[in-house]
């Protein structure tokens, strides 16, 4: 998605920027374009060295019951590898010294661009209590990957797409998904742009800028 120099920020929230300009058509006449910068996400698949994954239960107000992954937004100026670790810490007090980003998602919409970022958290342990915002209550357990994907399915309705195709992917090819979390593989189940891949790991070390 390009943004014209010329294009003046008309909103610029917290999670939304908003940019604005007039832009000329095939036949000389003009209209206002529009273009949504939404902060970027991650989303966090934490695993622990003894096999199990540790699954939240999260309520937030006028959101649905999530379950499942660690998730949040990166924070302006922040990388993304360490608002993986933030959120991871804050919202389970674990803490990971092995993740691995699995892909990078962007919404299917010319309007509204931003990035999330998937990773895997491999041998997490718990350091201290969760510390979260006053805006969510989550509880947090570990349990084993036939249990956690179970879950994933039962609240497929209010799961994103990056929560739905891993479990799709589980049910092509466990075996092939358990690999790659709970080890080193080098076979990534997910559909996955080689290419894109490497320019979000690129991005994923570096400061945001929005």
């Amino acid at each position: 998605m390009t943004i014209p120099k010329k294009a003046r920020v008309v909103f610029d929230g917290s999670i939304l920027r908003v940019y604005s300009w007039k832009q000329r058509l095939f036949y000389g006449s003009y209209t206002t374009f529009e273009r949504v910068i939404k902060t970027d996400g991650v989303v966090v698949l934490a695993t622990t060295g003894s096999g199990k994954v540790i699954m939240i239960r999260e309520r937030q107000p006028m959101k649905k019951l999530n379950v499942g992954m660690i998730g949040g937004m990166v924070e302006r100026g922040e990388r993304p590898i360490d608002a993986v670790k933030r959120e991871l810490l804050e919202e389970t007090g674990y803490t990971s010294d092995d993740i691995e980003l699995l892909k990078v998602y962007h919404p299917a919409t010319q309007m509204v661009y931003y990035s999330t970022y998937f990773v895997v958290a491999r041998g997490c342990r718990k350091v201290q209590e969760q510390r979260l915002d006053a805006g969510e209550r989550i509880t947090v357990s570990e349990v084993s990957f036939s249990d956690f994907m179970k879950a994933l399915g039962k609240h497929a309705v209010n799961q994103s797409g990056i929560a739905m195709e891993m479990y799709y992917a589980a049910k092509l090819n466990e075996a092939a998904l358990r690999s790659k979390i709970f080890g080193h593989s080098s076979t990534n189940p997910l559909k996955t742009d080689a290419r894109e891949l490497s320019k979000a790991k690129r991005m994923f070390y570096r400061p945001t800028q929005r």
